[in-house]
């Protein structure tokens, strides 16, 4: 279906327009661009209620003007910029409402809406005692209901699976301006570890929503489960003189019975120069060419005594059969909070020096460019040793960091100018091809939004005109997340 051609007009009456903000009033430079990408919204709305929501989204329907669903506009891949149009931000909508417990399946949950930054969502149910296991580094910018659409994931994903697994009601508003709800329970789940982008349409009606980026309906209400926190939990670094060594310690670490890791991240050489001197105070051996950050929860003392002794003979182990084995004593654990919250803010240093750098190659034509693709774990060897060879042949920097122990690190190429960014890009579209010959996927947690949307038929060769179909049903007018996933019917 082609989309109707909107008027500009239409916007003098939609719902709340007249507390809305457009171009050139005060704040509305703030909600045009994501970490990579800019627009141009015509109308920026913030709702604090799904009725107000699903009001903007029957006039809209009516009117067929587009709508960009926007939490914290941390993605990177131009999901939630709108470049005409409304663009919807969730941030008025921040309440929790209840925890309760299934009688059935006995699982606690939480009833929230979309607008809570996932951070502070967090925070609020550890302090009752819970946790919420999604953790991606943007957690303190990302809202919730956004990390929903985007099926996110992060580093404690290993253990706890992605954000899919958690979610067990959504009410959304879909491109018709309907309200609807889907549930499930926690016997239905998919056994996903990591996501594939595109429509998930081999679940439940739920599945359809989350990860599909704001492009089938607007999440107004979500209900979540949580699980209790562990008694324990340690973290460390172990460090490598080759990145193949790396990558045969989380296979291991993955393989070892006696290790049951929370998380297995990768640094490579060029990630640990890149944040240099750090406010952390991280240090490593010149001897290093990577290192693991890996984690742990335990029951106890006694267990989380027997975990750190058994992850110190792990490395031991895999440091014995090269000529470094001294870099055996540059391991590390940390148990209290202070110590983890140094650690992941660490790890988490490295995409946002990364950002900082980058952001001076774009006036040649330059930027980043970051793989968000993953392979069964016990393949990440082979594969990425094989295309740091490409890369390097290429005369392209880069640097490698991300969530190895799922076969998913990101690959970041640093292009200087517009000719390496052009030579990344036919690098990446050859990786993601390996990727899905292997049995894995384009993109594991960032989704596709508008960039990165040509990767969709690498995923699904055959399968592009189901996602059409889905889209119709949903959204017959193309209002919705316009540009996401799928490019926009022109004929």
């Amino acid at each position: 279906m082609k989309p109707a051609i909107w008027k500009p007009e239409a916007l003098g009456q939609v719902p709340l327009g007249s507390t809305g903000i457009r171009p050139g009033e005060a704040g509305w430079e703030s909600y045009r661009g994501d970490v990579v990408m800019e627009g141009h919204p015509d109308l920026v709305l913030r709702p604090k209620e799904a009725k107000q929501v699903e009001e903007i989204l029957v006039y809209a329907a009516a009117h067929k003007i587009p709508v960009t669903m926007a939490g914290g506009q941390s993605s990177l891949t131009g999901s939630s910029v709108a470049e005409s149009g409304i663009l919807l931000a969730t941030e008025g909508m921040q309440n929790v409402y209840d925890i309760g417990k299934d009688p059935a399946s006995g699982e606690t949950w939480a009833t929230v809406d979309p607008g809570i930054f996932l951070g502070d969502f967090q925070r609020a149910m550890e302090q009752e005692g819970w946790m919420y296991p999604p953790d991606p580094t943007s957690r303190n910018e990302a809202r919730l209901g956004a990390t929903i659409a985007t099926n996110a994931t992060g580093e404690d994903t290993l253990y706890y699976g992605p954000t899919r697994k958690w979610v067990r009601e959504l009410e959304v508003i879909t491109g018709t301006g309907e309200r609807r709800v889907f549930s499930r329970n926690g016997a239905s789940l998919p056994a996903e570890e990591k996501a594939t982008a595109g429509y998930y349409h081999w679940g439940d009606p739920i599945d359809l929503f989350i990860g599909s980026e704001g492009t089938l309906g607007a999440i107004t209400k979500v209900r979540v489960c949580l699980t209790p926190k562990p008694a324990s939990v340690f973290a460390g670094m172990a460090f490598f003189p080759t990145l193949e060594l790396a990558m045969k310690f989380v296979v291991e670490a993955r393989q070892n019975a006696d290790l049951d890791p929370r998380a297995l991240e990768i640094m490579d050489r060029g990630a640990l120069d890149l944040v240099g001197k750090n406010p952390e105070g991280i240090q490593w051996p010149e001897a290093a060419a990577a290192a693991i950050y890996f984690k742990q929860d335990a029951v106890d003392a006694a267990s989380a005594g027997n975990f750190m002794e058994a992850w110190y003979a792990q490395a031991e182990s895999v440091l014995a059969t090269s000529e470094q084995s001294e870099l055996l004593d540059a391991l590390f654990v940390v148990e209290d909070k202070p110590g983890l919250d140094r650690l992941r803010s660490f790890r988490h240093r490295v995409p946002a020096t990364l950002h900082e750098v980058v952001r001076g190659y774009r006036e040649h034509g330059g930027g980043k460019i970051g793989t968000d693709w993953w392979v069964p774990y016990t393949q990440i060897g082979e594969v990425l040793t094989h295309w740091c060879e490409v890369i390097q042949s290429q005369n392209l920097q880069y640097v490698i960091f991300g969530h190895v122990g799922n076969g998913h690190p990101h690959v970041n190429f640093l292009a200087r100018t517009g000719e390496e960014k052009e030579k990344a890009g036919k690098i990446v579209k050859a990786m993601c091809a390996e990727a899905v010959k292997r049995g894995g996927g384009v993109a594991g947690e960032h989704g596709l939004g508008k960039l990165k949307r040509d990767l969709l038929e690498i995923q699904f060769p055959q399968g592009l005109e189901t996602m059409r179909e889905i889209k119709n049903t949903w959204d017959p007018h193309w209002i919705l997340g316009r540009g996401n996933l799928l490019a926009t019917p022109t004929d």
